[in-house]
C-alpha cells in the first residue's frame, strides 16, 4: 500500500459520532496501517480534557507487527505498549510509558474507592503531563513520516 492510500485511508475513517482521526495522530495511524497494524482507537491527546498525551490502541493480532515497527522509530523511545489497558475491549494501548502506567494506577486506585473511575478526575490527576503533550505529539508526526517515507 502506497502512502498516499494509507493517509487517503485514515483520512476517511470515522466514529460512532462522526469524528474523524485527530489531526496530529492521523499520520501515525497511516503509517500503522501501511504496515499491516490493525488500528481500534485513537487520540491526540487533550491538556485539560481526556488524556495528556497522544494513544493508540491497537487490535492484540497485530502486537508482534507493531512492536516489530517501534524497534525502529527511535523517536518513540518513551513510548510503551500496555496490554491491559481495556481489557474489556481486548485492545493493546501504544503511549508514552509513564503517564501510561500512571492512568493505569490512577484508574485501578479510584475504581478501589468508590467502584468507578471518572474520567475527569482522572484527567485531574494527569495535569502534570500536559506541558509534554508537544513533545510527544511532535514524536509522534516525526515517527510518521518514517512510516510512511
Amino acid at each position: 500500500m502506497s502512502a498516499e492510500d494509507a493517509l487517503r485511508w485514515a483520512g476517511s475513517v470515522v466514529d460512532g459520532l462522526g469524528r474523524g482521526v485527530d489531526g496530529r495522530v492521523l499520520g501515525f495511524v497511516a503509517g500503522l496501517h501501511r504496515h499491516g497494524v490493525i488500528t481500534t482507537m485513537s487520540c491526540e491527546g487533550h491538556a485539560g480534557r481526556a488524556l495528556p498525551y497522544p494513544w493508540v490502541d491497537l487490535d492484540p493480532m497485530s502486537l508482534p507487527t507493531a512492536r516489530a515497527l517501534l524497534l525502529g522509530l527511535p523517536e518513540l523511545h518513551e513510548f510503551s505498549f500496555e496490554c491491559d489497558f481495556a481489557p474489556e475491549r481486548g485492545n493493546a494501548r501504544l503511549a508514552p510509558a509513564i503517564p501510561l502506567a500512571e492512568t493505569l494506577t490512577i484508574r485501578r486506585l479510584l475504581f478501589e474507592q468508590s467502584g468507578r473511575a471518572e474520567p475527569a478526575e482522572v484527567t485531574s490527576r494527569l495535569a502534570n503531563h500536559a506541558p509534554c503533550l508537544p513533545v510527544w505529539q511532535d514524536a509522534v508526526e516525526q515517527a510518521a513520516q518514517r512510516l510512511l517515507g
